[in-house]
């Protein structure tokens, strides 16, 4: 394993591109069809999510630029949903 990547990983930067990959990943699982949505996968990715990138997490769902809201409307949705759960 790459000490580097898992050094990077934990850096602000690190932990807002796993709080993306895993949020886009998770809005990705939860889009499938209910007969094949694997649910305990969902579960765990989001207890990873909330878990190790919980930093990540903020700043993907309150990243914006000049007051313009820059997380795309499906991620928000996403999240949403899942943070009533």
């Amino acid at each position: 394993m790459d000490s580097e990547a898992f050094k990077f990983m934990g850096s602000l930067r690190g932990q807002y591109i796993m709080a993306e990959v895993m949020t886009r990943g998770i809005a990705a699982m939860e889009s499938v069809p209910d007969n094949q949505r694997e649910v305990s996968n969902i579960a765990d990715a989001q207890y990873i999510l909330d878990g190790v990138f919980p930093l990540g997490k903020e700043m993907v769902r309150g990243i914006t630029i000049a007051g313009v809201d820059m997380v795309p409307e499906h991620i928000r949705t996403a999240f949403d949903r899942r943070r009533k759960q």
